[in-house]
């Protein structure tokens, strides 16, 4: 992009929308201020020929990565008056807002011009959400029912990233209580089971996070005890099926 305006998208109109977007190998960017030179129509396509003013192209760069940069800043104040899960979960793609701003510096640094943009922010929520990620410590909390339903939350725990322990500890940032009420019925020659389970998070401070009921059943011709334990089963493919936040009731 060396010249005072730039040709761009010689063949990216499609019959019935102009395409603004310029594709880069790792971003899609899309530019205002595009001037069209002249149109040709054929039976079955319509091509443009376009440009835009490099004064454009630099000033829409700049202000991309400021509005980065800016929501960046602000995520990271709201650490102060946030939950630290609940933050850590809103947080989950400062790597893809740092390779945006990249691209970005990247199409300004070969345009010939010495730009000073600071990039603070980004890279400062990108150490935070690593740090607050690794803070986290959930301790689950559950009876003697609840046994294989919370060794199976704490595996998909640990799957997104997230450590449990089951005993007390001054590290302990969040618990996550379980709360199961089975009820047992017979119809004909089932022996039926159906567990309800009190999904609770409360962080340190005593403020309830999350919380949610899964009703899980099952039916067996040969005994409660195999029907209980479908219900179990019928517990964990319920977390799977709506994804672990959805289940936990964030």
């Amino acid at each position: 992009m060396n010249e005072s305006s730039r040709t761009i998208n010689e063949k990216s109109l499609n019959s019935s929308y102009i395409d603004n977007n310029v594709n880069t190998s790792t971003a899609q960017i899309s530019f205002s201020g595009i001037e069209y030179l002249k149109s040709e129509a054929s039976e079955y396509d319509y091509y443009v020929q376009a440009r835009i003013k490099r004064e454009t192209i630099v000033k829409q760069l700049i202000s991309d990565i400021e509005r980065i940069e800016n929501q960046a800043k602000n995520r990271l104040l709201a650490l102060k008056h946030q939950d630290k899960f609940i933050w850590w979960m809103d947080n989950q793609d400062p790597e893809k807002q740092l390779s945006d701003i990249q691209v970005r510096l990247a199409i300004l640094s070969g345009m010939d011009k010495q730009i000073d943009v600071d990039v603070i922010y980004t890279p400062q929520l990108i150490k935070q959400v690593s740090e607050t990620g690794s803070d986290i410590l959930v301790r689950i909390v559950n009876s003697k029912n609840d046994l294989k339903s919370s060794d199976f939350l704490a595996s998909k725990l640990a799957k997104h990233g997230v450590m449990t322990t089951k005993k007390r500890s001054k590290k302990v940032t969040h618990a996550l209580t379980l709360t199961s009420e089975y009820r047992q019925d017979k119809i004909g020659e089932a022996f039926i089971s159906t567990k309800l389970t009190q999904l609770k998070l409360i962080n340190s401070q005593g403020k309830l996070i999350a919380n949610n009921e899964l009703i899980s059943t099952a039916n067996s011709l040969t005994s409660y005890k195999l029907s209980k334990e479908g219900a179990e089963r019928h517990f964990s493919a319920q977390i799977d099926e709506l994804g672990l936040w959805q289940a936990m009731g964030f």
